[in-house]
C-alpha cells in the first residue's frame, strides 16, 4: 500500500501542494509533507522580505543603516502576522 503525502503548508487548503511551496521558496524538499514546512517557509519569506526592502531603500538612496533598520521592521512585522495566521491554521487542523 502506498502512503499518500499529507500537505501541511498553510496554503494547502487552497490546493497548493507542499512540493510547490518548497520549490517556489527554494527551501530543501525534505521539508515537504512535514508539519515543520511552515516554520521554514516563514523564515525564508522573512529573509526574502528583508533583502527586498533593504535593496529598495538602498536603490532609493537611503543609507545602509536606514535600509537595514526598516528592512528588519518590515520583515519582523510580516513574520509576526504569518505566525499568528499559522497558529490559527494549526489549531483548526489539529496539529498545534
Amino acid at each position: 500500500m502506498i502512503k499518500e503525502n499529507v500537505n501541511y503548508n498553510i496554503n494547502s487548503r487552497l490546493g497548493v501542494d507542499d512540493l510547490e511551496t518548497v520549490k517556489s521558496l527554494k527551501i530543501p524538499t525534505a521539508h515537504a509533507y512535514t508539519t515543520g514546512i511552515n516554520d521554514v517557509a516563514i523564515a525564508k519569506i522573512k529573509e526574502n522580505n528583508f533583502n527586498a526592502t533593504k535593496r529598495r531603500i538602498l536603490d532609493e538612496g537611503g543609507s545602509l543603516q536606514e535600509a537595514e533598520k526598516e528592512a528588519n521592521k518590515m520583515a519582523n512585522k510580516g513574520e509576526q502576522y504569518a505566525k499568528k495566521e499559522l497558529a490559527k491554521v494549526r489549531k483548526a487542523r489539529g496539529y498545534v
